[in-house]
């Protein structure tokens, strides 16, 4: 065997057993740092073996802070660290393509992500790109998908992080793109009842914003949500809708674009 690889191994089984050891009693200062410990030696490891132990063997009582971060509250010890930790270990557990999973435990991790991006507490620091490549990796589970769809997790993300680089809202607009792809998106796994609430969400917010990628978010998620025949099944304001669509229709209705309109274009002809 080689030696250097001999040597690897034994590190990883060494780091393996050091994480295993964590105790639920232990302090969460020893906890965030064998969590860091762990994605700092296998950031590089392509082993869904070891992502799974590190999903299943996840610290308690960090894993209950994550909890209570991710519902707003904010008189947790060391709130400002563990919010950057929680989008760290988001952005590790989804660093793989291969990270096909379906754990339960992982599905409570990109349920954290989602709920916490909702109270635009925004966190300083964060790599955007790499936690958008997580984020690709995510959504390419149906499970996963459904459930940024229906938390709105492309609009939520947008407020949280503003993305003010060229750069980034081009490859934010290619993340919208992948998790309303229609190919990926099992019908009855959406809740009419949430996607009525997202569609709430998008109204009011472009009416007080007008922000123009927030409407393409929207018209995106309605394109969804017409190749899937839900569109008469939902509630919306035609008033808002004309009000948020008017003027960027006439803009674009000479052009390839005019195309995104299509579902409001339908909705607004059976108001």
């Amino acid at each position: 065997m080689d030696p250097q690889q001999n040597e690897d191994d034994e590190a990883n089984e060494r780091d393996i057993r050091n994480f295993l050891n964590v105790k639920p009693s232990d302090n969460f200062t020893e906890q965030m740092c064998a969590v860091k410990n762990w994605m700092s030696r296998f950031s590089h490891e392509n082993n869904i073996s070891f992502d799974l132990l590190f999903i299943n063997n996840f610290p308690t009582l960090l894993y209950d802070e994550f909890s209570r971060i991710s519902n707003g509250e904010t008189d947790v010890e060391n709130y400002q660290d563990k919010k950057i930790l929680l989008f760290e270990v988001f952005t590790f557990i989804f660093r793989n393509k291969n990270a096909k999973f379906d754990d339960p435990k992982a599905q409570s991790f990109v349920r954290f992500f989602l709920t916490f991006i909702k109270t635009h507490d925004r966190a300083s620091n964060i790599p955007i790109d790499d936690l958008i490549d997580s984020i690709n990796v995510c959504i390419s589970n149906d499970r996963y998908a459904a459930m940024f769809i229906e938390e709105n997790g492309m609009l939520n993300f947008y407020i949280y992080f503003g993305l003010n680089s060229t750069y980034l809202k081009i490859e934010f607009r290619k993340m919208c793109s992948n998790v309303h792809k229609i190919c990926c998106i099992k019908k009855s796994r959406l809740n009419l009842d949430k996607l009525t609430f997202c569609i709430d969400e998008f109204q009011n917010n472009l009416v007080k914003t007008k922000d123009n990628e927030c409407l393409h978010i929207f018209l995106s998620f309605l394109n969804m949500i017409h190749h899937i025949k839900l569109l008469f099944k939902l509630e919306y304001d035609a008033d808002k809708i004309y009000e948020i669509t008017e003027i960027p229709f006439l803009t674009y209705c000479h052009n390839k674009a005019y195309i995104m309109f299509k579902p409001i274009l339908i909705l607004l002809k059976n108001y």
